[in-house]
């Protein structure tokens, strides 16, 4: 999820606020939770060499990896930040880490401003801008936008669909020849703003090609293309796996990776287990699922993919969108309902602030309903497909699974490496969530970092030279993590 420009954000109390709290208030938020700049400084970062990824004559996997690279890289984070929890930390004996109790940090204080200051600000630190609309000749809007340096504007053919990118290409005297790196945004996030283009220019000063693109629903592919419904990764993760299959067949591209964010990274780990060992069959006949891609012999992020701030636990994240929130009690889920009633007022759907109005707003939009009474009925097949915590009926039993097992079973399948970049400050509180899933998994292609702060997306927020150390070091073919 992307917050545009918080101190934006309509405060919407439902009780009377006393006069010296709003004043202090809107005294700080233009300072501390605006939009910031966290440009990467090549001489700052930790980088590792090929010896340093290696163990008895072997690149080490992803799993190994991330506590190998995360130990060289946390001397960059601030010294009260630097304890973490990596993949083989979150469980022990077969038991969950309790995430809150090894941070010290109370459930319930994840969406509060009082409680979670640090998180709230960093998440609203790297926050883009509302997109500039401007109209056209022919009376249409269009987005005003301002040129990258290196980049062309392109058509990034989907699955299905034609999506809005910027391709850039690295200096010829740094580039690692056929590397290529995708990067994406978060709900209602868009190529605007700081943080992508500090993103896409670090990866192409270090020698990748960068194609940043807009998904169906966001920025330039909205405005080309409003027909396209955001359907939380059911055409999203054929649109990824195309967008990586083009760059190889069109660009020359040998290695292919990708950067995404909140509810798009939550879609890459979807992608990288339906385009995973084998496949996945438990939809057949289902009329919604019925398009889900394929894999092909050779994976399409074989480059890895970096997963920053997945809503893991997106089910129980979604439900707690229910109640109208404001903006001290849960100023970041304020802000996301506030953006879910603009859009569905733009497409005049039924009035709404929540993640399933949102999601049946789409549907309706989409055509789905035609395959089902409502989209009540509907629901129960999207949750079947997005659902990693095992809270729905399994397939192949009919009965209730146990907890994360379904999730974890899913995850056994990805082939390429995935690195997952969450903290335990993020607002959308998935933190436990987080341990719960990858604690129970034992790919050695997946490898987790889970720290205390770094908010929803905003670890440049917490230490550029820690974050941009691990991506760095995550795409460099030298210091790539192998995939086993």
């Amino acid at each position: 999820m992307n917050l545009w420009h918080f101190q934006q954000a309509r405060l919407q109390p439902r009780r009377t606020l006393s006069a010296v709290l709003l004043l202090a208030l809107l005294l700080v938020l233009p300072g501390c939770f605006s939009e910031q700049s966290f440009p990467m400084v090549p001489a700052d970062l930790v980088r590792m060499d090929a010896a340093q990824v290696t163990q008895t004559g072997r690149r080490l996997a992803t799993r190994a990896w991330v506590a190998r690279v995360h130990a060289a890289a946390a001397v960059e984070l601030p010294a009260d930040e630097r304890m973490a929890l990596t993949t083989d930390e979150l469980s022990s004996n077969g038991k969950i880490v309790d995430v809150w109790a090894h941070f010290g940090m109370p459930a319930a204080d994840v969406d509060s401003l009082w409680g979670n200051w640090d998180g709230i600000a960093q998440t609203a630190q790297v926050s883009s801008p509302p997109p500039q609309l401007e109209t056209n000749a022919a009376g249409l809007s269009r987005l005003r936008r301002e040129k990258w340096d290196g980049f062309e504007d392109v058509e990034v053919p989907g699955d299905g669909a034609t999506l809005f990118g910027r391709l850039g290409a690295p200096d010829k005297k740094n580039e690692i020849p056929g590397s290529f790196v995708i990067m994406t945004h978060g709900l209602f996030g868009s190529l605007d703003g700081y943080d992508v283009q500090n993103h896409v220019q670090a990866l192409r000063r270090a020698g990748h090609h960068v194609l940043a693109m807009e998904m169906r629903g966001h920025g330039e592919t909205q405005v080309d293309h409003p027909e396209y419904t955001i359907s939380f990764g059911i055409r999203e993760c054929g649109d990824l796996l195309a967008a990586a299959r083009w760059l190889k067949t069109a660009h020359g591209a040998t290695r292919v990776g990708l950067v995404s964010f909140s509810l798009t990274a939550y879609e890459a780990l979807l992608s990288g287990w339906l385009d995973g060992k084998k496949p996945v069959t438990e939809f057949a006949g289902v009329p919604l699922l019925a398009a889900l891609p394929k894999p092909q012999a050779a994976p399409a992020f074989n480059g890895g993919m970096f997963v920053v701030s997945a809503p893991v636990g997106i089910i129980d994240v979604a439900d707690r969108f229910e109640p109208r929130l404001n903006l001290l009690n849960a100023p970041c889920k304020t802000t996301f309902q506030d953006h879910v009633a603009a859009r569905l007022a733009l497409y005049r759907q039924p009035a709404g602030f929540s993640m399933w109005a949102l999601a049946a707003g789409e549907f309706d939009r989409s055509g789905f309903n035609a395959f089902y009474k409502g989209f009540p009925q509907a629901k129960q097949d999207l949750v079947r497909f997005l659902d990693m915590n095992g809270t729905t009926a399994a397939p192949e039993a009919g009965a209730p699974a146990e907890p994360w097992n379904v999730g974890a079973a899913r995850m056994e399948n990805i082939r390429v490496p995935v690195v997952v970049l969450s903290a335990a400050n993020d607002p959308l509180g998935t933190g436990q969530s987080v341990a719960e899933l990858f604690g129970r998994q034992n790919n050695p292609n997946i490898g987790v970092i889970l720290l205390h702060g770094g908010g929803h997306m905003g670890f440049t927020a917490l230490s550029a030279d820690y974050y941009y150390s691990l991506l760095l070091n995550f795409f460099d073919p030298r210091t790539a993590p192998a995939i086993e």
